[in-house]
């Protein structure tokens, strides 16, 4: 189980059902517009996270961030970032601080939206403290069972 982002165009599509609609059919291949702004968030992103992975083929692109679990990639067309629920506490705090600027910095790169599934809404700073909420939450619940 993971916390999960996803980045939606709606630039071009009005709603979030719509982009999220949109997302399904895409390509396989990374386009290229999504790989030059990759060019611009990697570093961007490796110093926020510091000890961090990069990876690419003509399909993937990733960035790992072993402490934490963080997954930042883009599949065809598509781009998600992921962190695993291991996170209480304090801890939780930093990851979901690492998600929000790692969603920050995807965004102004491609103009893509952050959207959160888990709350329904977009990614904004106002939904952090229900965010980190739900991580600790839900890693308090998983470490039960």
């Amino acid at each position: 189980m993971s916390y999960d982002v996803s980045f939606l165009d709606l630039r071009r599509y009005p709603s979030v059902s719509e982009a999220i609609a949109a997302g399904e059919g895409q390509s396989s291949t990374v386009p290229p517009e999504l790989t030059e702004a990759w060019q611009r968030i990697t570093p961007r992103a490796l110093a926020l996270l510091g000890d961090a992975e990069t990876g690419a083929n003509e399909a993937w692109l990733g960035i790992g961030h072993t402490p934490s679990g963080l997954q930042l990639s883009a599949y065809g067309a598509n781009v998600l970032m992921t962190v695993p629920y291991w996170h209480r506490g304090e801890q939780a705090e930093r990851v979901m601080a690492l998600v929000y600027g790692l969603a920050a910095i995807v965004e102004e790169e491609t103009g893509l939206s952050a959207y959160d599934p888990q709350t329904g809404d977009l990614l904004t700073a106002s939904r952090a403290p229900e965010a980190t909420a739900m991580m600790n939450d839900t890693a308090a619940w998983l470490e039960r069972y």
